[in-house]
């Protein structure tokens, strides 16, 4: 009301700022500072409207005066070219929609196994060429550091743009591989040109590494109260990607339908088939990119400032809490979904070499339906939320306007930091006035910087002067590659231990599920540790690296099929976790502005320790055993059989998985002043 805008204008004139000019047009999107001249009849001063005039004037034309209910002064008017952009530019909740099918596609490097097989053919049956373009795809994937600056420089929807074109164009790089066409097949020999395979391998896994930068990264800037659950979300439909675009192969790319029926899959329709299937991947994934990047068109701002004129804090998060919860379930209902799909393609399970397409294209049919219901519900939701309800939410304002029973108090306009500062109006029940008080103090201080440091905000240069970042680039490295040592030798293992072959497609499928629920699990139960217990999300990655060395102990120690898809299950389950809680806590530690950055470059950790445990340690122990069994059995090119093929290797992973959880707890202590902030943080 008018006693809002006099303290405001009385103190401007008292700093000694000139007065706006009258008219009502606003100097800074609020109030406009006047003259004393311009004061109405009723000595009042002019109070601007939507519609650019004046109450003033509005009384002059005989409008009534509702300057005492109405929310114009409360509302920071915006030009009519804002106007129109923020009418057209979708909501947080519709660019969370689309980062879910986007995830679906930014795990396709985990197709890999689909089409390796035939990769070692295009080779001359070289296992050491296929390993060495593993290895270049798992460097592709992890090598996040040009993704996270190309975040941090021009934002999603270009980082989304340029993954689709880097995605496409190596996925059709490996078809071209695969079929010995183009420049990727030397010219007179029978194999294919092995630099150009390793390039097209790299550009194809970076691709997808910049879908999840961006997808990822956005949604946590656009909620940063909640980024701890939206990460684990985000990251569960990543952990589902490779499961997912099976089911896809199974019913696009049906056996039957390339080798002939039922042949005996060593001809070439066999060989089309896996390059059919990668095609679809080139382009299925491209395309979700594309068509998801105006989806990432999101003004700057969190959705904590922009629902703030109308939402509390404590409705907002509850808002929020609501459609994570519906993620979540949804993502059950995936992993019922795909597990049921892969049990009924499984021989061993089904009795049935393949069930009748039919069954594939019933269970694809309700995949596409569940990972389409958020991007629907959320896309509309987000459209009513960027309308405003406008009814509804004029009706709230107008109602907190007449209820502020101390016009002289309240805030001109509603706090840019989302809460709500006068008295302990929001706080928690049973709270002091003095309480709220300073709980709002420390709503609007920022987080203390890491020891040694002199600011929260650190860029990827400052980052490595820190001894946390080198820490946790260290415990990371060590404790996923002890997972991926199991990880990419599944078919190893599972050879080692007397499986059949049809058990390898058991266990990567038991790995995605298990990922997927290790992400969801690992980023809600972080939080819910975190608010219920104060334990800091770097403990939880400390456990979660315990788990890791559980998992592989357990395939060293009961080499049996059971005992490794055990371990498999528990190692699936503790490297989602990495996953769903490295981002969150990368920005808990060196800010939010550079984010992107350092997450990539913390993402090129897991490679190293990929090769270093995976390539060397496993690969060694794996060839002596099987030259020491070739040699006592006077075979050549035999498969290792027995534990003694990998039992060392893994020890040694669990050894560096245990040091790793370590490192992590020392890492927790030096940061513990962090969380305890964030944790007072929250209970304001």
């Amino acid at each position: 009301g008018a006693a809002r805008v006099s303290r405001v204008m009385f103190a401007r004139l008292e700093s000694g700022e000139a007065p706006a000019p009258a008219g009502g047009a606003p100097a800074d999107e609020e109030v406009a500072l006047v003259s004393p001249d311009e004061y109405d009849a009723g000595g009042r001063p002019p109070v601007p409207r939507r519609d650019g005039r004046d109450l003033a004037d509005a009384d002059a034309g005989g409008e009534e005066d509702t300057r005492t209910t109405s929310t114009s002064a409360l509302v920071p008017s915006r030009g009519s070219k804002r106007a129109v952009i923020d009418a057209v530019r979708p909501g947080p909740f519709a660019a969370l929609a689309a980062a879910t099918v986007i995830q679906i596609c930014a795990g396709l490097t985990y197709s890999f196994g689909a089409y390796s097989e035939d990769l070692r053919k295009v080779f001359g049956g070289s296992e050491k060429n296929v390993a060495l373009l593993g290895t270049v795809k798992d460097a592709g994937a992890y090598f996040g550091l040009p993704g996270g600056a190309l975040f941090d420089r021009f934002g999603p929807s270009v980082t989304l743009l340029v993954g689709a074109v880097a995605h496409t164009l190596g996925f059709l790089g490996v078809y071209g591989v695969l079929v010995k066409r183009g420049p990727f097949s030397e010219e007179g020999q029978k194999s294919a040109s092995l630099p150009y395979a390793s390039f097209a391998v790299f550009v194809s896994s970076n691709g997808n590494s910049l879908f999840d930068t961006a997808a990822l990264l956005a949604c946590m800037r656009y909620f940063p109260e909640d980024k701890a659950a939206v990460a684990g979300v985000l990251k569960a439909y990543l952990g589902l990607s490779s499961a997912v675009f099976q089911q896809m192969y199974a019913t696009f790319v049906p056996v039957s339908g390339y080798d002939g029926g039922g042949g005996d899959g060593d001809g070439d329709g066999d060989g089309n088939r896996a390059a059919r299937f990668v095609l679809l991947v080139a382009f299925v994934g491209g395309a979700v990119a594309v068509m998801g990047a105006p989806f990432f068109l999101v003004r700057d701002t969190p959705v904590s400032v922009v629902e703030n004129a109308v939402w509390t804090t404590r409705e907002r998060r509850k808002r929020t809490s609501a459609v994570l919860s519906r993620l979540n379930r949804l993502v059950i209902f995936l992993v019922v979904v795909v597990s049921a799909a892969a049990a009924a393609n499984d021989p061993s399970v089904a009795g049935v070499a393949a069930p009748p397409l039919w069954v594939n294209g019933a269970f694809t049919a309700v995949v596409f339906a569940l990972l389409l219901a958020p991007f629907f519900h959320l896309f509309y939701r987000s459209k009513r939320d960027a309308r405003g309800e406008d009814a509804e939410v004029d009706a709230r304002l107008d109602t907190r306007a007449v209820e502020s029973d101390d016009s002289t108090t309240a805030p001109l306009l509603f706090s840019p930091t989302g809460a709500e500062t006068h008295g302990a109006e929001d706080t928690e029940d049973g709270e002091t006035s003095a309480d709220g008080e300073a709980l709002a103090t420390l709503d609007i201080t920022p987080p203390p910087p890491l020891i040694g440091q002199k600011r929260v905000d650190l860029t990827l240069l400052e980052s490595f002067r820190a001894p946390e970042q080198w820490l946790l680039f260290a415990t990371i490295s060590g404790s996923s590659g002890a997972a991926m040592a199991l990880v990419n030798n599944l078919d190893q293992v599972s050879s080692a231990v007397g499986s059949n072959e049809a058990a390898s497609s058991a266990l990567v499928s038991a790995f995605s599920v298990c990922n997927c629920l290790g992400r969801l699990i690992g980023g809600e139960a972080s939080e819910f540790l975190f608010r219920r217990f104060k334990v800091s999300r770097v403990t939880c990655l400390a456990a979660a690296q315990v788990a890791v060395a559980l998992g592989v102990l357990i395939a060293a120690s009961n080499p049996t099929p059971r005992g490794v898809f055990v371990a498999v299950a528990t190692v699936g389950g503790a490297l989602g976790a990495h996953w769903g809680a490295l981002p969150t806590i990368t920005a808990e530690l060196f800010g939010s502005k550079h984010v992107g950055a350092i997450y990539g470059w913390l993402s090129v950790s897991p490679m190293i320790g990929s090769y270093v445990l995976s390539t060397r340690v496993f690969g060694d122990a794996y060839d002596e055993a099987t030259q020491r069994q070739n040699d006592a059995t006077s075979a050549t090119f035999a498969s290792c059989l027995g534990s003694d093929c990998f039992r060392n290797a893994f020890l040694t992973g669990a050894v560096t998985a245990s040091a790793s959880a370590a490192v992590t707890c020392f890492l927790a202590a030096r940061c513990k002043h962090v969380y305890k902030h964030l944790r007072l943080k929250r209970q304001r």
